[in-house]
């Protein structure tokens, strides 16, 4: 009988111990859930966080896409613009070389002084050879404004 009193204080004290181990299980599991909660409650803020911080981006994001487009309108604009001032310029370079030329002719007649003879343009050293026709057809214009410009 006293086997049975021995294997039954055993028994209490396996019991007692699985208790005590079964409670520390407990404790640990509700700290692990606890930690588990307040990760969640952090992974909650930074995504809201984050989702505030991508929607501020897109809006920037499409803002600085728009400014871009507006400045790259505003470019071709100022392009044209540019172009149309360069076509003007050439205009007005012409007007006053043409001016300038007649202004010049006009000094040296009131001087008495011939004016200058007209250069052919197959005179130029820019000119590019002509050959056949083209040589032909240029030749007889130079001719031409050599006999007008004796004749005046």
């Amino acid at each position: 009988m006293a086997w049975k009193f021995l294997n039954i204080a055993k028994a209490n004290a396996r019991i007692d111990e699985l208790e005590a181990q079964l409670v520390t299980a407990n404790r640990e599991r509700e700290d692990i859930s606890a930690s588990i909660a307040a990760g969640e409650t952090e992974a909650v803020k930074i995504a809201e966080a984050l989702t505030a911080q991508v929607s501020t981006l897109s809006a920037e994001n499409k803002q600085l896409s728009a400014d871009l487009v507006t400045a790259r309108a505003s470019i071709a604009s100022e392009g044209a613009e540019v172009a149309r001032l360069k076509a003007e310029l050439v205009e007005k370079e012409k007007e006053v070389t043409a001016r300038a030329t007649k202004q010049a002719v006009e000094i040296q007649a009131q001087l008495g002084q011939p004016g200058a003879p007209a250069t052919p343009p197959t005179a130029t050293s820019t000119a590019k050879p002509l050959f056949g026709l083209a040589k032909a057809i240029a030749a007889e214009k130079a001719e031409t404004a050599a006999r007008n410009s004796k004749n005046q």
